[in-house]
């Protein structure tokens, strides 16, 4: 057995945002970008939006902006 385990995290998602009057989850790191989520709010999705033009993106993008204001 090991001793006392401390994982630094600095997970505070999962996030949210309306694409195409949809909620959308999703998961954000710095280091990978997005990754968006399944209902259950944990499991990536098999497909994640890799065109430029998905509609996820332009939410995303606000989202982002406002992030990036608040901190």
């Amino acid at each position: 057995m090991t001793g006392p385990v401390f994982i630094d995290s600095f997970y505070d998602g999962p996030h949210e945002v309306l694409v195409n009057g949809r909620r959308t989850l999703f998961e954000f790191s710095e280091q990978f970008g997005p990754v968006v989520l399944c209902k259950d709010g944990w499991t990536p999705k098999q497909r994640q939006p890799a065109r430029e033009d998905h509609p996820f993106w332009v939410p995303f993008e606000a989202w982002l902006k406002g992030r990036k204001a608040d901190g």
